[in-house]
């Protein structure tokens, strides 16, 4: 069985979460090395983890 990573991203505040937050769209990620890939390029980019 594999495991789906998954994140919050609220673009127009620039948040990210592992929870539902308002205004954001749920991304799934198949491994966790794309998962992390992302957040990293994410947080480079100005997002904060909330």
């Amino acid at each position: 069985m594999s495991k789906i990573f998954e994140m919050w991203i609220n673009n127009s505040e620039k948040i990210i979460s592992a929870k539902e937050i308002p205004n954001a769209e749920k991304v799934y990620f198949e491994t966790n090395e794309k998962f992390i890939k992302v957040l990293d390029l994410l947080v480079e980019r100005g997002y904060r983890i909330g």
